[in-house]
């Protein structure tokens, strides 16, 4: 089964209203782009007997065992090192402990390689090499190595996508007692990928309760995104917000069911005001519900503006009414910036469903006269990148900046963009990045691109491609197809001549 090529967002909200059945690339959004947690918590870890228990006894009988070549001793020094448990934190001799009981084919160890190398732990990211040593791994029957190869088949950036190596792979983990292969084995069974793959060769080793890693928090990559004609619950978007809107703890909330969406809406506005995707989607439902179609209809539209893919369903839903577009109509003709502010993105995005004399610009500057923040930011966007007028640089800053100075922190964190890209060598650079930082804390997507973009390029910070990776991974889980497109040039940058991980 062959996953879409990215699609413009004008094509794609076009297919969907059109009634189209469109499955979002594999490639859009990603389980494997989920987790950044420390790294003690899933590494494999077997412990020591207890009659070693003394800590010089146990250092010294360690180092003596390591140094001996037993992969056992060089294994659990290399974890050691790692989490600082009797020896001195240190990433690269914990890498080194590792690379070495891998080579001698120790499993666990290289389960735990392909963990360091696929997160750039001790400053080495390779994904090849990574997928390698989980291969290894998972051939040889360890089944969170074998989730992870089947996770990795979902996806199109290490190895070719193939739905059905990734059925077979994640049914011997299901196998393996992973019971968290089975999200993935019913997204793709929905997908017509059935059980009648063979799995009766699979040799799974069961490890220890108290030693295995939790599944949840492997950087594992694809997401499957809902069939946008399918119908999509308010709790699932619940849980897409309580999953990616935020990493900042003191604001992050969990709501368990929709009532609670309106008790915390001025929680969510702040988020939203710094681009998230996620919370806006949820104050669309709560305005919705309120019978607030016009604010409704703006959330919508602002989560799509922000990639949140969800966002498509909702908006096809919305526009299939028959009423709604007399009801825009009306609102944009009597001032409504919300309603001005719709069409004009509908306009943007060339969806005529009725000749109208008003473009895009005319809409969205009558909504910014009265100072309507989301149509400001379109404006600079658009005069920015030069998307349908000419570009102009100062004028995307002075739409930004007057949104800013309503208190806008998305438009705060379009001029921070708009500094590290154009202006590297500027001091205006280090408050740029302080600036993208904290937007990435609360959700914003711009914030984790920009983040990317600097470490990529070394702008104001040193050059680091697994942080790179790690801020583009973030937004392009949820969405971001510039993240994406980042993130897989990347990959190819370093991708080896070979076969085994050519994707076309």
């Amino acid at each position: 089964m062959k996953s879409l090529p990215f699609l413009p967002k004008i094509f794609l909200l076009t297919l969907i209203l059109s009634g189209y059945s469109l499955l979002y690339s594999q490639r859009d959004s990603s389980y494997l782009f989920k987790f950044n947690t420390k790294p003690k918590k899933f590494f494999y870890n077997p412990g020591l007997p207890a009659e070693r228990s003394n800590e010089i006894y146990d250092r010294f009988y360690l180092i003596q065992s390591a140094n001996a070549g037993q992969p056992d001793a060089q294994h659990i020094v290399g974890l050691r090192y790692l989490t600082g448990q009797g020896f001195p934190a240190d990433t690269a001799m914990s890498l080194y402990w590792i690379e070495k009981a891998a080579s001698q084919g120790h499993l666990q160890a290289n389960y735990n390689l392909g963990i360091f190398l696929i997160n750039g732990w001790g400053n080495i990211w390779n994904p090849f090499l990574a997928y390698r040593s989980f291969y290894y791994a998972a051939e040889n029957g360890m089944p969170l190595a074998q989730y992870v190869i089947g996770i990795i088949h979902t996806d199109n950036l290490i190895v070719k996508q193939d739905y059905y190596k990734a059925y077979s792979w994640l049914k011997k983990a299901k196998q393996g007692g992973i019971e968290d292969a089975d999200e993935v084995i019913e997204k793709l069974e929905s997908l017509g990928i059935n059980s009648e793959i063979d799995i009766s060769t699979a040799t799974a080793i069961k490890e220890p309760e108290d030693n295995s890693l939790s599944p949840k928090i492997i950087p594992v990559y694809i997401n499957f995104d809902e069939d946008t004609t399918r119908e999509i619950s308010p709790f699932t978007l619940i849980q897409d917000f309580n999953t990616y809107a935020t990493s900042k703890e003191v604001i992050k909330f969990k709501i368990n069911n929709e009532d609670e969406i309106g008790e915390n809406i001025t929680r969510l506005a702040e988020l939203v005001n710094y681009g998230s995707g996620e919370a806006a989607l949820l104050m669309a439902i709560h305005y919705e519900n309120g019978g607030e179609k016009f604010l409704a209809a703006e959330y919508y539209m602002r989560a799509f503006r922000n990639e949140a893919p969800k966002s498509t369903y909702f908006l096809n839903k919305m526009i299939k009414d028959e009423r709604f577009f007399p009801m825009i109509e009306s609102g944009a003709f009597n001032g409504n910036s919300s309603a001005q502010y719709v069409w004009a993105c509908l306009t943007a995005l060339d969806i005529k469903f009725k000749t109208t004399d008003d473009d895009a610009f005319t809409l969205w500057n009558r909504a910014a006269k009265n100072n309507h923040i989301p149509s400001l930011i379109e404006l600079g966007q658009a005069y920015y990148s030069g998307n349908g007028v000419e570009r102009d640089r100062d004028k995307a800053f002075a739409f930004w900046n007057l949104a800013a100075s309503l208190d806008s922190k998305d438009a705060s964190i379009r001029i921070a963009l708009a500094v590290v890209r154009d202006m590297p060598e500027s001091p205006a650079v280090i408050e740029a990045i302080k600036i993208l930082t904290q937007a990435a804390d609360y959700g914003s997507n711009y914030g984790s691109y920009g983040l990317g973009y600097v470490y990529e390029n070394g702008i104001g910070v040193n050059f680091s491609l697994p942080s790179a990776v790690k801020y583009y991974r973030e937004s392009a889980q949820r969405g971001s197809r510039i993240a994406l497109r980042s993130l897989s040039r990347i990959y190819d940058s370093i991708r080896p001549d070979d076969p085994e991980f050519t994707l076309k």
